[in-house]
């Protein structure tokens, strides 16, 4: 879905693993050392669910798990960036569960509770839907 680099730096980001215990076990799954980072945690809402994460990195009684993409993607949402975030989230779209665009918007809100109400919100989710051949069932006007 997205690369290794963005997937690392996520899960450093909400996991609060010290960088250098990331590190080493990225080196130790075969991934380069900086693919584990904060960079992400500026966007990261509350952590998901344990169960709802899928394993990533395991080694030597560690375990690193993913978040689900939703979550990845509500966090591209909120930071987009023109460039790599709106690509990223046409790409993590494509895999979400969600059905409606009304879905996406109490998603993030919900996400993001102190967020302001942004009245365009639904039309670019929709928009991005529309890059990623995703039909959410509902329209735009939010």
């Amino acid at each position: 879905i997205a690369n290794a680099n963005y997937l690392g730096g996520l899960v450093s980001a909400v996991t609060n693993i010290p960088s250098s215990a990331t590190n080493i076990i990225a080196i130790a799954a075969g991934y380069d050392a900086t693919v584990v980072n904060s960079s992400a945690a500026p966007f990261a809402p509350p952590p998901p669910a344990d169960e709802d994460c899928v394993p990533l990195i395991e080694v030597g009684g560690f375990r690193i798990t993913m978040p689900p993409v939703e979550y990845m993607f509500l966090m591209k949402l909120l930071a987009s960036r023109p460039g790599t975030d709106h690509s990223d989230m046409a790409q993590l779209l494509a895999h979400c569960r969600w059905t409606t665009v009304r879905e996406v918007v109490d998603a993030y809100y919900d996400a993001y509770p102190a967020e302001e109400r942004d009245p365009y919100l639904g039309a670019f989710i929709r928009e991005r839907a529309t890059v990623a051949g995703v039909d959410l069932a509902d329209p735009a006007e939010q």
